[in-house]
C-alpha cells in the first residue's frame, strides 16, 4: 500500500533544511481504503510554488520562489516517501509546464520557463539543464506571454514538440530545443490564447485556441499538417478554420474539452459539441450554472453510454453538478449541494464506468456560539436565565471550523465517500488555495497529493499524499468501502 506523507512550512528561516521525515504509523481502518500514514515536517517557510504539481517518472515536480532567501528553483519528489530526490536552483522565476519525452538525451525532462522568451529543459532523473532557448517577440510592443503547450509526437519519433504563442499572428513549434515551425495565424488580430491539442480518434492532433479578429471572439482550429511543417523558420503553412464567432467577450473564461470524438466548448452561458469535421453537434443552454470554479469532464458516468459533466459554485459555496448526454446534450441529472466550495476535481477511470475524485472545502459553525451571538434578539427575561460570563466568552470568539475533504463522487447518485479530511481554524485556513494531483500505482492503488498554499503575511505550503486502494467504486464488491448515501 502506498504511504501518505505531509510537508508543511510555518516557520520563517531563510534557509530550508530538510531534516529526516518522522513517521507516525496507525492501523489500517476496514471500513476505509485508506491506510498507512507518516509526516514530513521540513524547516521551510516563504517559498511559494509557482506551477501545479506535474507527475513524470515515478516523481512528482514543481517550481518554487523563495522571497527569504531569493533562491529559485525546481524540486523533484519521490512519489512514494515524499523524499527530496534533487533540487536544481535557477536564477529566474521559474514556472514549470510539463514534463516528457523532450529530448533524445534523457528519459524525460520537465519544461521550465522563465522570463520573457527564456525556456529550459531540465533532465527528470537528475535536474541538470539539458538546453535553454531564448525567443524573442516579434510584436512592438514585444508580447511576454510565451505559454507554452506540451504537443504530441506527430512525426513519429517519439519525442514530442511543444508550441507557444510569440506575436497575435505567428505560433512557433520547438523540437528538441531546435525552432522546428513558424506559423502564420492570419485570423486573430489579438494573441491565441487557451492554445489545446485536440487528438481525435484518426491520430491526428489539431491545435484549438482563441483570439479575436474584427471585435469579434474566434474558435479558431489549426490542422497538424500546418504546425507539424518543419519548414525553414517563416515559411510554415497558414492553414486554419473558423469553429465559432462570437460577441466581444463572449468567449472569455471558455473551457475547451478535447475528446476522440469531438471538442466540448463551455463559455458563459452555452454548452457546444464540435465534431471531428468541426461541424457544431449540438448547442444548449447553461445559464442556470454558476460562474464560480467551473470545471468539466467527460466520461462514462452511467451504463447508458458517454456524458459531460459542469461543475460549478456561486458565491455562497453552493455546488451544481449537471450531467449532459454527450450524443445529443440533454441534461440527464441535476443537484445542488449547499456548503460546498470546490477547489479542484479528477477523472477517475473505473472498469465498469468513470466517477469524480473532488477536492472540497465547507465551513463547519459552532451553533451554540452562533445562537449567544444574537442573544439581544432573545427576551430579556431569557437571556437572564444564561451565564453573563458564559455569554460574553462565547460571543467573543465564535467557532468557526473549514473543512477540506477529498472525497469520490458517483454522479448521477447520491453515493459518495470521504477519505481526507484537514480541519482548520476559519481564520487561519481561509486564504488557502488548493489543488489535487491523482498518481496511479501497482495493483490498483492511487495517491492523492494535494497541494494547499496561502500568501498572506508571507507564503505558507502544505504538501499532503494519502495512499488509497479499492478505489474502483464500479465494482460491486468495493462497497465495502463504506460508501455512503
Amino acid at each position: 500500500m502506498s504511504n501518505a506523507f505531509w510537508i508543511s512550512r510555518k516557520t520563517a528561516p531563510v534557509f530550508c533544511l530538510l531534516a529526516k521525515p518522522s513517521l507516525t504509523y496507525s492501523t489500517a481502518l476496514k471500513s476505509w481504503c485508506v491506510v498507512d500514514n507518516f509526516s514530513r515536517k521540513p524547516n521551510c517557510s516563504g517559498e511559494k510554488i509557482t506551477t501545479r504539481l506535474q507527475l513524470s517518472s515515478e516523481k512528482l515536480f514543481y517550481s518554487y520562489v523563495h522571497g527569504a532567501s531569493g533562491s529559485n528553483g525546481l524540486i523533484s519528489l519521490d512519489v512514494e516517501s515524499g523524499n527530496q530526490v534533487w533540487n536544481s536552483s535557477v536564477s529566474y522565476v521559474p514556472h514549470l509546464k510539463g514534463c516528457g519525452k523532450l529530448v533524445d538525451n534523457s528519459s524525460e525532462a520537465c519544461l521550465v520557463t522563465g522570463r520573457s522568451g527564456l525556456f529550459e529543459l531540465l533532465n527528470a532523473s537528475s535536474g541538470i539543464a539539458v538546453l535553454q532557448l531564448n525567443i524573442n517577440s516579434t510584436d512592438n510592443p514585444p508580447m511576454f506571454r510565451y505559454d507554452p503547450v506540451i504537443l504530441p509526437d506527430c512525426l513519429g519519433s517519439g519525442i514530442s514538440e511543444y508550441g507557444f504563442v510569440v506575436s497575435h499572428n505567428e505560433i512557433k513549434v520547438v523540437y528538441q530545443g531546435y525552432i522546428s515551425s513558424s506559423v502564420s495565424v492570419p485570423s486573430c488580430d489579438t494573441e491565441p490564447e487557451k492554445l489545446t491539442p485536440w487528438t481525435t480518434r484518426n491520430n491526428q492532433t489539431d491545435l484549438v485556441f482563441i483570439c479575436r479578429k474584427d471585435a469579434k471572439d474566434q474558435l479558431i482550429r489549426m490542422p497538424q499538417n500546418t504546425w507539424c511543417a518543419y519548414k525553414n523558420e517563416g515559411t510554415g503553412k497558414s492553414e486554419t478554420s473558423v469553429l465559432e464567432t462570437g460577441a466581444t467577450g463572449s468567449l472569455d473564461g471558455a473551457t475547451l474539452l478535447p475528446t476522440p470524438r469531438g471538442l466540448i466548448v463551455w463559455d458563459q452561458d452555452e454548452v457546444t459539441l464540435f465534431g471531428v469535421s468541426g461541424e457544431k453537434n449540438w448547442t444548449v443552454s447553461s445559464e442556470s450554472h454558476f460562474n464560480l470554479n467551473r470545471f468539466l469532464l467527460h466520461g462514462k458516468f452511467s451504463d447508458t453510454g458517454s456524458q459531460i459533466a459542469l461543475f460549478s459554485n456561486n458565491a455562497a459555496s453552493t455546488l451544481q453538478v449537471s450531467l449532459l448526454d454527450y450524443e445529443t446534450g440533454k441534461m440527464t441529472w441535476n443537484t445542488t449541494i449547499k456548503n460546498s466550495e470546490i477547489f479542484d476535481i479528477a477523472l477517475m477511470k473505473g472498469e465498469k464506468k468513470d466517477f469524480v475524485l473532488v477536492l472540497q472545502r465547507k465551513v463547519e459553525r459552532d451553533l451554540k456560539a452562533e445562537a449567544v451571538s444574537h442573544l439581544s434578539e432573545v427576551p430579556t427575561t431569557l437571556i437572564s436565565l444564561l451565564s453573563e460570563e458564559a455569554v460574553v466568552g462565547e460571543a467573543d470568539s465564535p467557532k468557526t471550523t473549514l473543512v477540506d475533504e477529498a472525497l469520490f463522487m458517483e454522479l448521477g447518485s447520491n453515493y459518495y465517500q470521504m477519505v481526507d479530511e484537514k480541519r482548520t481554524r476559519y481564520d487561519e485556513g481561509k486564504s488557502y488555495k488548493s489543488s489535487l494531483t491523482v498518481v496511479h500505482r501497482p495493483n490498483n492503488e492511487i495517491a492523492i497529493v494535494t497541494l494547499k498554499q496561502s500568501e498572506i503575511k508571507f507564503p505558507h505550503t502544505m504538501l499532503r499524499s494519502i495512499g488509497v486502494s479499492n478505489w474502483d467504486i464500479s465494482l460491486t464488491e468495493n462497497r465495502q468501502c463504506s460508501w455512503s448515501a
